[in-house]
């Protein structure tokens, strides 16, 4: 339980719109090809459905709750990426990596992914709350994670004895991928949750800008935190819970 507790002083609002949900906002806003604004910003429209996909998607994650009948991973997609020609920097690994600053995380490195390998899981520990496979390849198979997302969850590191998670208190998972995962039945259909990101930050990228441009942000993402901003970035977690639950 210590190892679940963060320290900050956090003063409830459900009004206030920091910088990260103006970031979450803009991900999943989308180009209207009906729109011809020579600023490119006006061109793009929010995508309620997705965006509250992801307010939903968010919250479970962040939320220690879990249905036992209900257990998904979150898949993260580009709109108009494919493996072939990836859109990267569309938001989806950095709003999945926010959950760090919650719960205890674990990162795997999706391109380095090897099918088999029993010791892929030997950074997961009883602790760990997230685990984040990022980036992953076109043969990713998401069959071999069946096991992980819905059952027990075995975890073995090289010269340490294999450690069983019960599924009530293991890690719950997300992916981020450039192309759209494959696969059909009902098996695969339960324990996905679909999270589509727009296309907004890459063509902010695209255009020579940054998201710390006065245009946009104003300032980074976590490093430039002041109280108020972390503030504001909980709430948000809180609402979102609340919208999950």
């Amino acid at each position: 339980w210590e190892s679940e507790q963060n320290s900050h002083n956090i003063e409830l609002d459900s009004k206030s719109v920091g910088f990260f949900e103006t970031f979450v906002s803009n991900a999943f806003k989308k180009r209207d090809h009906s729109k011809n604004s020579e600023d490119w910003t006006q061109n793009y429209v929010l995508d309620e459905d997705q965006l509250r996909s992801f307010r939903e998607a968010y919250g479970y994650l962040l939320h220690g709750h879990k249905s036992m009948d209900k257990l998904k991973c979150v898949l993260c997609y580009d709109s108009e990426g494919t493996y072939d020609n990836p859109m990267g920097g569309n938001g989806k690994t950095l709003t999945m990596d926010s959950i760090k600053y919650y719960k205890q995380t674990v990162t795997l490195d999706g391109k380095q992914w090897l099918k088999g390998d029993k010791f892929v899981w030997s950074g997961v520990t009883s602790e760990t709350k997230f685990v984040l496979i990022n980036d992953i390849e076109k043969d990713f198979t998401f069959q071999t994670l069946f096991g992980v997302i819905s059952d027990d969850f075995q975890t073995e590191g090289k010269g340490v004895n294999k450690v069983t998670i019960a599924k009530e208190k293991s890690p719950k998972v997300a992916i981020t991928s450039n192309g759209i995962i494959t696969g059909s039945g009902t098996s695969f259909e339960r324990r996905k949750h679909v999270v589509e990101y727009g296309n907004y930050w890459k063509r902010c990228v695209d255009e020579g800008e940054s998201v710390s441009d006065d245009k946009h942000l104003g300032k980074q993402l976590f490093s430039q935190f002041t109280d108020e901003d972390w503030n504001d970035f909980y709430n948000f977690g809180f609402r979102c819970i609340q919208e999950y639950l």
